[in-house]
This record gives structure tokens, C-alpha cells and sequence, in this order.
């Protein structure tokens, strides 16, 4: 089941102006800028993730300078994994490559999660060719009896670097785990010892997580399984609304007929180990929903991986020439909306409200230019922000590491920060209407002057606003 090659090639040229629009228009996402910061910035690990995406950033950095391409080239490594992955596994299937691929790229999250530069575009790279050595791992034993080794250890070594990409990446484990455990034919793998070095093979990946844990008071594994969880004890309520809020996002953002392809899966009759694998991946990812919306929201980004074995099949699961064309339609119209939203101009700015990122993505070498000056006529010695968002997005466009951010929120600045080396020194700060002045900036300085308020237009509509202040006199915690 497919359509005429025209439309899909049509489509296929629209996902990939899309793509070419936001590499070398958008502004980077504040996280885009944080993980940059990362990048110049070398260490075993990080508050917030693993080390890996970092690392390819600042290699990026070396390679190419400091740009909007070099901050985005590590996604078309990810992208040409993932284009690969679904050509291997089509060509084994006898499945039609174009019609694969165009639906795989059409489900607005994969899109966007293999643009933007977060972590999950390698997560998802490093996951998808593991799908590869797992289910040869897989069919060689269920076949021989034996464990093929080779591929065992190479999928161990691809799930550990996605794990020192992003913690998640222990979900694929356990589906594979699941996987062993529910099949009768491979229950006996739990037996051999090479199942087991390859979870240390796994682990092994891990070592700077742990080194950097260790150094820092287990600080990433403490924000990510405790803070992050809502401590305010179980309640119907806040689970009802937790699993509403995810149901609600993840339609939107995968599409209806992609999550209706999903929920496919764990009913197929059909067998074969790639499809006991995806079985397994969704049904472990349902129930971490269904657990984890009890202590906090689930963004869908944690659930990708869910996506990852089903990718090369999901022509296959969408059953019907009209479904496969609405899913076409829906996931090009929002991945071009999320292009112009964030290079074009704020799509609700003419309704008055542009959403703080979107208008966060707008007029920043002007904000810059005048922050940069600012610092020059006072003489400051350091440019500071109210929050990691507007901090990570200035400290991109100053191309400027040593940038801080004041604010009550936790984060890899605050880690970063030499208390003693500051003292007494003047500070140009940048504040927004979002994360204003606060007593966590005009605390750690002996006076705070307002400098300017900067307006940011686009098209005629104000999209922000920036104010500058000058802090004089640091006063270290």
C-alpha cells in the first residue's frame, strides 16, 4: 500500500525545506544554547544528561567554528543513521523504501526530536541502529541455541553510547529484557554469561556518568529520580491530570493516525523478532507512562523510543491509502508550522501573544549587539541573565562560555560558577518579562541599575522584550 511517487517525493521536498529553513534561520531553542554551552564547557557529565551530545558539540565547535550549522551538523549524522536503518530494515522486509521513510519523517516529534539539537536526535541514532545487532541477536539465538556474539556485543555497546547520550536509553534495555523474558525460546539466553558482560559492556558506557556523580554528590542522578518527581504524595487527581496532559500532547505531536499505528503493535499477530522487540518496546513505555504520571508529567520526547523499532513498519501499519495521506498531510502541515513559528515569525503574534519561545527565537543579533555594547560603555566584566532559557539563547549569539545565570532555579550554571573569582566585580544583565529582576539577582549585588528596555518586532507585531541592567559589586554566596 502506497501512493503516487510525485506526492511522495513532494512531501518528501517539503520535510527537507523545512529541515534546511531551521538549520540556518532559527535561533537556537534554549536548550539548543544550554547543550552548546556544554560543548565549550568539557566534562565527564552534566546536571541534566549524559556527556555524549556535548562532546560532539564541542568537537563540532573545533571542526567548524561557531555557527548555526555547526551547532545543528551533529543532527544529519543522526539523520542519515536513522535514513539508513530504515533502508536495511525495508530492504530485508520487501518493503517500499520512499513510502517508509516519508511516513517515518511525517510524525512531527521524530521530525523535530532529529532537527532540533537536544539530545534525543542521537538517542534516537544510536537506538535505531541497535534495533539491528538486538534482533540478530535475537533470531540467531531463538535459530541456534547459541548467542551470536558479535551482534550482541555490538547492540550492548550502541545502547550504552545512547545511554551516555540520555538516561532513557535503559528503556530500550528492558524491552529487550522483556523481550528474553516473555519468549520460551529465548528464556534459556538468560543462562549464558555473555548476556550478562553485556550488560556490563552497557554499564562500562556509563563510566563518566558515574565519575562525574561522584565528584558532584550524585547531583544528575538526584535531580533526575527524585526532584523531577512530585513529592507532595499519590493522588488520583494529579495522576488523571498528568495522563490527560501526556494523551493530549502526544497526539498532537506524533499525530492520530501515527498513534493509531502504534497502538497496532501489541496486537499483531504477525511474528518475527523485530516485532516482538516493538511489541515489547510500547507496551514497557505504556506502563512507565501509566507510572511515572503519578509522580510528575511525562514529556513525549521520554517516549520516543516507543517509535524507534516500529519506524521501518509504520507504512505497514497504516492500513489504508486514505490514512497513510491524512498522516502525510498532518505531519507536513505541523512540521512547517513549527519552521515558520520559529523562523518566519511567532504564528499567534497577530493574536497578540506569541508564546514565550517563539518570541524567545527573535532579534537576537540586535539583543546582542546591544548587550555587547552596553558592557563596553560601563566597563562590566562579566554578562549575566535572569534564566537558563534567555542565559543559553544570549550566550550562543555573544559566542560568550563565561556568561551566568542568577536565578533560583538549579542548574549546570550554577556549577559552573567561580563565586570567589567574581567578587566585587559590575555585571550587564538581561532579564525578560517571563523571568523579570528577582531577589535572586538583586541579592548578589551591592546596587542594580536599570539600562535600557529593548522591544523586539517582527513584522510590525512586538513578539518580546529584554530590559538591561548593570549590577555593580558582586556579593559571592
Amino acid at each position: 500500500m502506497t501512493l503516487p511517487r510525485p506526492f511522495l517525493w513532494a512531501v518528501l521536498a517539503i520535510l527537507l525545506a523545512d529541515r534546511l529553513a531551521y538549520m540556518f534561520l532559527a535561533s537556537p531553542l534554549p536548550d539548543e544554547g544550554y547543550y552548546w554551552l556544554w560543548g565549550q564547557h568539557l566534562d565527564w557529565s552534566y546536571y541534566d544528561h549524559p556527556p555524549l551530545q556535548a562532546w560532539l558539540l564541542g568537537l563540532g565547535a573545533k571542526i567548524f567554528g561557531h555557527s548555526l550549522f555547526a551547532l545543528r551538523a551533529p543532527t544529519l549524522l543522526s539523520t542519515a543513521a536513522v535514513v539508513w536503518t530504515i533502508r536495511w530494515w525495508t530492504r530485508r522486509a520487501g518493503l517500499d523504501f520512499l513510502t517508509t521513510l516519508v511516513a517515518a519523517l511525517s510524525i512531527p516529534m521524530v521530525f523535530v526530536l532529529l532537527e532540533i539539537t537536544f539530545p534525543d536526535h542521537l538517542l534516537i541514532a544510536l537506538l535505531s541502529l541497535a534495533t539491528i545487532p538486538a534482533v540478530r541477536t535475537l533470531e540467531g539465538f531463538a535459530k541456534t541455541g547459541r548467542v551470536p556474539l558479535r551482534p550482541l556485543y555490538t547492540a550492548a555497546l550502541l545502547i550504552g553510547l545512547a545511554g551516555l547520550t540520555k538516561y532513557n536509553a535503559v528503556l530500550f534495555a528492558l524491552a529487550v529484557f522483556a523481550t528474553i523474558l516473555g519468549s520460551a525460546k529465548l528464556r534459556p539466553m538468560l543462562k549464558s554469561p555473555h548476556l550478562y558482560i553485556a550488560a556490563l559492556v552497557m554499564l562500562a558506557c556509563l563510566t563518566p556518568v558515574f565519575v562525574w556523580n561522584l565528584h558532584n554528590g550524585e547531583a544528575s542522578f538526584r535531580y533526575n529520580l527524585v526532584d523531577r518527581l512530585q513529592t507532595g504524595g499519590l493522588s488520583l487527581r494529579i495522576w488523571a491530570g498528568n495522563l490527560w496532559a501526556f494523551l493530549r500532547d502526544i497526539f498532537l505531536f506524533a499525530g492520530p493516525f501515527a498513534i493509531i499505528a502504534l497502538l497496532r503493535v501489541p496486537f499483531l499477530k504477525a511474528s518475527g523478532m523485530q516485532c516482538t522487540l516493538a511489541r515489547a518496546g510500547v507496551l514497557t513505555l505504556a506502563a512507565l507512562v501509566l507510572i511515572l504520571s503519578a509522580f510528575t508529567v511525562v514529556y513525549i520526547h521520554w517516549v520516543i523510543i516507543a517509535f524507534i523499532p516500529v519506524l521501518p513498519f509504520l507504512g505497514q501499519l497504516v492500513t489504508t491509502r486514505a490514512q497513510l495521506l491524512a498522516h502525510l498531510v498532518y505531519g507536513t502541515v505541523l512540521t512547517t508550522l513549527f519552521t515558520v513559528n520559529f523562523t518566519l515569525m511567532p504564528l499567534f503574534a497577530p493574536f497578540g501573544s506569541s508564546g514565550y519561545l517563539p518570541g524567545l527565537a527573535q532579534g537576537w543579533p540586535e539583543i546582542a549587539a546591544r548587550v555587547q555594547a552596553a558592557k563596553a560603555e560601563t566597563g562590566a566584566d562579566f554578562v549575566a541573565a535572569s534564566d537558563y532559557r534567555n542565559g543559553s539563547v544570549l550566550a550562543f549569539w555573544l559566542d560568550d562560555p563565561a556568561l551566568e545565570v542568577f536565578s533560583t532555579r538549579y542548574s549546570q550554571f550554577t556549577l559552573w560558577r567561580d563565586e570567589s573569582a567574581r567578587k566585587d566585580q559590575k555585571a550587564v544583565i538581561l532579564t525578560d518579562p517571563y523571568f523579570p529582576l528577582s531577589p535572586a539577582i538583586t541579592a548578589r549585588f551591592e546596587t542594580v541599575t536599570k539600562l535600557e528596555t529593548l522591544p523586539v518586532f517582527n513584522h510590525g507585531y512586538k513578539v518580546a522584550e529584554y530590559t538591561i541592567y548593570l549590577g555593580q559589586g558582586y556579593i559571592p554566596e
